[in-house]
């Protein structure tokens, strides 16, 4: 299958073509590209995880800088740290 520039394969592409071991490092590496491009994302290092912000809060509150981490379920303010 042929892809145009600029274009990322799929995870099935991925399967094909290396080790299982590749291809969960592709996925992390896919979550840290995606993390690192958004500007409200919060890295929470007890658990080495990438917080996004909550979607429902409202930005002009104290609320909005609170963070729940997705593994552990700690929540921290991301202001503070």
């Amino acid at each position: 299958m042929l892809y145009a520039w600029g274009q990322e394969s799929g995870e099935e592409d991925i399967i094909r073509v290396v080790e299982e071991g590749e291809v969960e490092r592709w996925k992390w590496l896919r979550e840290k590209r995606v993390s690192e491009r958004d500007p409200g994302m919060v890295h929470y290092p007890a658990c080495q995880m990438a917080v996004p912000s909550p979607e429902e809060s409202n930005k002009e509150s104290g609320w909005a800088r609170l963070r729940t981490c997705p593994r552990c379920e700690f929540v921290f303010c991301a202001f503070c740290r």
